[in-house]
């Protein structure tokens, strides 16, 4: 994980020969996805795809610095296509509900989560029980906020109830801090919290 800073989100990295990035941050100078990665003894060829969990520019403008150096596939629900830039979504590949993405360390399986956007997915490792939740819903009973453009607190309160039915352990947020444990109970929580607000 390479946390966020300011307004950036997280990024994730998965694997190393061929690795899997999940979300590209901002793509500021404090906030290089390039140097993160040398950091981790990777340079961006080894890059093989990246999955954006929405197209919001906090995590997709790493994406710029990282194509002027590699040529990974780009992975994003298909209803997030529009809020792309030209160059990205003409490289894109469109994610549905259910498919599955393929990487180094195993299978992560895409939930279609609307309500923060449009298009917004959650990654789910069945095998260790860790999602990849985007701003679909972060630690402490908190969710991404759905006043922007696509969003839909409706559309929201379904995405997290889905959630709440699958046994989460480790929650891996777009912002904000990991949770190693019960990350089920966080999910739930937001669940709660965003029902009171219909």
């Amino acid at each position: 994980m390479v946390e966020g800073i300011g307004l950036s989100s997280n990024i994730y990295v998965i694997g190393s020969e061929e690795a899997t990035v999940v979300d590209t941050g901002v793509g500021d100078e404090v906030n290089s996805l390039k140097s993160s990665l040398r950091e981790m003894g990777l340079k961006p060829g080894d890059v093989s795809q990246v999955v954006l969990t929405h197209g919001h520019f906090d995590h997709v403008g790493g994406l710029q610095e990282l194509l002027s150096e590699a040529e990974p596939d780009i992975l994003v629900h298909e209803e997030e296509l529009r809020t792309l830039g030209r160059e990205y979504s003409s490289k894109a590949k469109k994610l549905r509900d259910g498919d599955v993405v393929e990487t180094e360390l195993g299978r992560l399986v895409v939930i279609h989560t609307p309500g923060h956007t449009a298009g917004s997915i959650c990654l789910f490792d069945e095998d260790r029980l860790a999602l990849y939740s985007g701003d679909t819903v972060f630690a402490d009973g908190f969710f991404g906020r759905y006043d922007l453009p696509t969003g839909n607190l409706r559309m929201l309160v379904q995405s997290l109830n889905r959630l709440s039915d699958l046994t989460v352990e480790t929650l891996l947020p777009g912002h904000g801090r990991i949770v190693l444990k019960d990350g089920w109970r966080h999910v739930r929580e937001a669940t709660r919290v965003a029902e009171m607000m219909l």
